[in-house]
């Protein structure tokens, strides 16, 4: 393959710069799922800990207020009949 003047490719020295890019990519890759694992695991932690919580009196949510679809509970304003 005849080369340009001035430019010198070193197919093996490119490869060897690519493994190490992938190896750090996958270094990189296995401490995020690391870091997924442990908040998976303080998940876990935490329902266990929410089980054996107890609702004080008077505290209780209104039956109606857990079924009410997400755009009523954001109590979004509404136009007025005849309004501007």
């Amino acid at each position: 393959m005849p080369r340009s003047p001035g430019v010198q490719v070193s197919p093996q020295g490119e490869f060897g710069k690519f493994g190490d890019v992938l190896a750090r990519t996958k270094a990189q890759l296995e401490t995020v799922a690391n870091t997924i694992d442990q908040a998976e695991v303080r998940t876990r932690q935490i329902e266990r800990k929410l089980k054996d919580v107890e609702v004080l009196p008077g505290l209780e949510p209104e039956p109606e207020a857990e079924e009410q679809p997400a755009a009523n509970i954001l109590r979004l304003p509404r136009d007025e009949p005849g309004g501007t």
